[in-house]
């Protein structure tokens, strides 16, 4: 059964689907040019657990800290010249494998739903495709929890080794269990549950279907 609502939540579901591949493509296209095409100027910010002792500003090398409460500070990097933005670019590069994994997770799970949804009022519904894509958006959702943990871990000791270069004076933070364990975090399990859901309905059917 397609009602108008279903068949309006499945183009929101797709819509939003190609929307964030559209937007990884672009972000892609706009890196590739930022970094081999003429660089007149380039801004990026990349937040740490990290608390500065005060707010430094290096104007003459374009380089800004900000700082926020708590153990969470925003590196602001304005870049005006092909040598400045290469003094800085493997910084640079590991943000942007960051996003770039940050972005392709929730992409992979906005297709899970798309393909599920795409099943929902025909009699594929309960079928094991679904049962194994709600155990990848589980996992999916699982991963996404740890992402800004993965992302410290890579740019760690880059962002120490810039914040002893310049003399700032800081104190190192820490992504404790409290952050971790977020609501993406027990979703992601609770979509385990609904797969053993899914997967005790597509027995009952072929159950049912033998009987016939």
């Amino acid at each position: 059964m397609h009602t108008s609502y279903l068949r309006t939540l499945k183009r929101i579901v797709a819509f939003i689907y190609y929307a964030s591949l559209f937007l990884i493509v672009g972000g892609a296209l706009v890196l590739a040019y930022t970094y081999f095409g003429p660089l007149k100027h380039l801004t990026f910010y990349i937040n740490v657990p990290i608390r500065l002792g005060e707010e430094v500003v290096y104007g003459d090398r374009g380089f800004v800290f900000t700082t926020h409460s708590s153990y969470s500070s925003w590196l602001n990097f304005d870049c005006f010249d092909r040598s400045m933005f290469n003094e800085d670019a493997g910084l640079y590069w590991k943000n942007v494998i960051c996003i770039f994994f940050d972005t392709s997770t929730i992409a992979l799970m906005l297709r899970q739903v798309k393909l599920i949804m795409d099943t929902v009022g025909t009699i594929h519904v309960f079928s094991t495709a679904n049962v194994a894509r709600i155990r990848v958006l589980g996992i999916l959702l699982i991963i996404n929890n740890f992402d800004e943990l993965l992302s410290w871990l890579l740019i760690k000791n880059d962002v120490i080794a810039l914040l002893q270069k310049h003399h700032a004076t800081y104190t190192l933070g820490s992504y404790g269990l409290p952050a971790l364990l977020s609501s993406s975090f027990f979703i992601g399990f609770l979509l385990f549950g609904l797969a053993e859901v899914f997967r005790s309905g597509l027995y009952l059917k072929e159950e049912q279907e033998l009987t016939v």
